[in-house]
């Protein structure tokens, strides 16, 4: 299946403006294909920019929902990761 979000939304960069690092989740898409559940599976080091990722997933995320044999949307899991960096 094909999955691919879409903006995760520029609130994110101003509540994590002073910090960087990546997070690792896993995120359950619904059939709907928004992040029904998100798991810090792999930390920033920065429970703030961990916090803000699955956030921002949960809220703004969209994606493509996986399709069962039939064809209709089901529900999945999969991971995602986000990489905060501080411009120069």
């Amino acid at each position: 299946y094909e999955i691919m979000p879409s903006l995760v939304g520029s609130e994110m960069c101003i509540e994590t403006a002073e910090e960087q690092g990546v997070v690792t989740m896993r995120i359950t898409v619904g059939s709907n294909g928004r992040v029904s559940a998100c798991t810090v599976t792999g930390g920033s080091g920065s429970s703030t920019l961990d916090q803000a990722a699955c956030r921002g997933m949960e809220r703004y995320a969209r994606y493509n929902p996986a399709l069962n044999d039939a064809g209709n949307p089901i529900s999945s899991t999969t991971s995602q990761s986000i990489r905060y960096v501080l411009p120069d």
